[in-house]
C-alpha cells in the first residue's frame, strides 16, 4: 500500500489533483493543498534541471531516475513552469490531457488485459498493428467499462468508472497488492520515484547530488528496530525504501536509567518452561549512567531520513514503559534505554548477526568503504568472512559473537550447496539417459530383423 501512496504522490501522478475545483469532505481546503502541490512540483523540477545541466550529474539522473525522460513527465512539467507554477486555462488544458477523469477509472487494468488476450489469441508474437489496438481498446472500453444501451458520448459518473465487470467481482485485496508484472506504473516506478526523494532531500539539506547518490545503498544495509543516532540525534529505525531510511525519531529526557535492571520478581504459581526470545544480556553496568529516550511529538511522525554509512552510529536498547503519571507529563508511556558506548554500524550488524541479511551489493560498498579488497565474483559468505577480520570487528564484537556468525555462515553454505546439488539431480533426472533411448522399441529396427531372418530361412538348404 505504501507502494501505491508513493506512486499517487509523485510526479507526475499528484499533478492530476491540480485539477480538482470544489472542496469535499476529506479536504475541505483544497486551495493550500493545490499550493503544497505546486511547490512540491517546483522543488522537484528545479532539481532535475539542475541536475540535467550539469555532464557529471546528468548522466546520475538517468541511471537512477529514468521516469524524468517520460513524455508525460516532460510535458506536464514544462507545461506548468511555462504557467509560472500556476494553474493557468493552458496549463489546465494539458494535465486534463494527461489525466483525464476517465482514465482513473478501476478497470482500466482489466481493459489492458482483454487487449493482451485477444493478441495471444488473434496475432502471431503478440505483434498487432495501431488500428488492431484502436479496435481492440474500443472493444474492451464497451465490454468492460460501459454500461449496455448507453447511449455514446456519455457522461460518466464516479459509479460508471468502476464498470460492470469490478461491481460483479469480489476480489480479495491480496490478490490487487500481489507482486506481478502490470501496465501500471507502481510496477515500473517504485525504485525510481524514491530515488528522485532521495535526491529532493538532499537539494533540501544541501548536500552534494553525487554523495547522495553515492550513500543510497546505506538503507539497504539499516535493520528495522534499530536504535541509532546521526550527528547527535536518536531515531528508531521503522522500515526502508531504495536509498531512504523511516524512522521515529527520540528525544532525550532528564530523567536517567543507572546500572542494570532489577531482578525479576519470582513468581512460583506462573513459572515459564523456558526463556523469553527477547531475553537479551545486561547492556549497563553498575556505574554507567545514561539518558531515557521517548518518541518525540513531531508532525509527522515518521521522519526520511538519508544516511552517510561514516555517521551512523548504533546502540543495544531495552524498551520500558512507565507509570500513568509520568506517562502524563511526557505525553508517552514508552521509555527506550540505550546502552552507553555506541557502536558502527558494521560492528553492530556483526554482533546481532542482521550481516547476513544485508544484500550482497551492499556487502561489496562496505568493503570498499574499509579499503578491503575481494574478487568481484566472491560469495555472500566470503566477504563476510573478509569483514570479520577487520581490525574494527575485531576490537568491537566478542569472540563467541564472531564463532557464532561463523557457523551460521558455515550452515548457510551447507543449505545452499545442498539446494544446488538437489537442483543438479533433478535437472539429470529430466534429461532421458542414452540406454534409454536403446531400450525403446524401433520399428525400423524390427522390420529389418524380421527381413533378415526371412532371407536366411530362404538361404537354408
Amino acid at each position: 500500500m505504501t507502494a501505491y501512496r508513493l506512486y499517487l504522490k509523485s510526479c507526475p501522478a499528484v499533478m492530476a489533483a491540480l485539477l480538482c475545483e470544489e472542496p469535499f469532505e476529506e479536504v475541505p481546503d483544497v486551495a493550500a493543498v493545490k499550493s503544497s502541490i505546486m511547490q512540491e512540483v517546483r522543488q522537484e523540477w528545479q532539481v532535475v534541471l539542475e541536475m540535467e545541466a550539469s555532464d557529471q550529474l546528468g548522466p546520475l539522473l538517468k541511471k537512477h531516475c529514468p521516469h524524468t525522460d517520460w513524455q508525460c513527465y516532460r510535458e506536464a512539467m514544462t507545461a506548468v513552469e511555462a504557467a509560472q507554477y500556476t494553474t493557468t486555462p493552458f496549463c489546465r488544458s494539458v494535465l486534463r490531457a494527461w489525466f483525464p477523469s476517465f482514465t482513473q477509472s478501476a478497470n482500466v487494468e482489466e481493459q489492458f488485459g482483454c487487449m493482451q488476450d485477444a493478441l495471444k489469441r488473434g496475432t502471431k508474437s503478440q505483434k498487432g498493428s495501431m488500428t488492431t489496438l484502436s479496435s481492440l481498446a474500443v472493444k474492451a472500453l464497451n465490454q468492460k467499462v460501459l454500461q449496455e444501451g448507453q447511449a455514446e458520448p456519455v457522461t460518466l459518473t464516479a459509479k460508471d468508472w468502476e464498470g460492470p465487470m469490478t461491481r460483479g467481482c469480489d476480489v480479495p485485496v491480496d490478490k490487487i497488492l500481489s507482486e506481478f508484472v502490470s501496465t501500471s506504473a507502481h510496477n515500473h516506478n517504485r525504485s525510481t520515484l524514491n530515488y528522485m526523494r532521495g535526491f529532493i532531500m538532499a537539494k533540501r539539506q544541501e548536500v552534494a547530488f553525487a554523495d547522495a547518490a553515492d550513500n543510497f545503498w546505506v538503507a539497504s544495509a539499516m535493520q528495522r528496530n534499530t536504535l541509532f543516532s546521526v550527528d547527535g540525534k536518536f531515531f528508531l529505525c521503522v522500515g526502508t525504501t531504495p536509498g531512504i531510511v523511516n524512522a521515529l525519531p527520540l528525544r532525550e529526557l532528564e530523567m536517567v536509567f543507572r546500572g542494570p535492571k532489577p531482578e525479576e520478581a519470582v513468581d512460583e504459581e506462573h513459572v515459564p518452561c523456558k526463556a523469553p526470545v527477547w531475553e537479551t544480556t545486561e547492556i549497563l553496568q553498575a556505574d554507567q549512567t545514561v539518558k531515557a529516550l521517548t518518541l518525540r511529538r513531531n508532525t509527522p511522525m515518521v521522519e526520511e531520513l538519508l544516511l552517510d554509512f561514516c555517521q551512523v552510529q548504533c546502540y543495544d536498547w531495552t524498551l520500558h514503559v512507565c507509570e500513568p503519571r509520568i506517562a502524563d507529563k511526557l505525553g508517552s508511556a514508552v521509555l527506550f534505554r540505550r546502552c552507553e558506548a555506541a557502536k558502527p554500524l558494521l560492528v553492530w550488524l556483526m554482533s546481532s548477526h542482521g550481516i547476513v541479511k544485508v544484500l550482497s551489493e551492499a556487502l561489496s560498498r562496505i568493503l570498499s568503504s574499509y579499503g578491503a579488497r575481494l574478487r568481484q565474483n566472491a560469495s555472500k559468505s566470503q566477504k563476510i568472512r573478509t569483514l570479520m577480520k577487520l581490525p574494527v570487528v575485531q576490537e568491537g564484537c566478542s569472540s563467541e559473537s564472531l564463532d557464532a556468525l561463523d557457523k551460521l555462515l558455515t550452515a548457510m553454505d551447507d543449505k545452499r550447496r545442498k539446494k544446488t546439488k538437489q537442483t543438479e539431480e533433478d535437472e539429470e533426472e529430466d534429461e532421458p539417459e542414452a540406454w534409454e533411448f536403446m531400450n525403446e522399441p524401433d520399428e525400423a529396427w524390427t522390420g529389418a530383423k524380421q527381413l533378415l531372418e526371412m532371407l536366411n530361412q530362404e538361404d537354408d538348404p
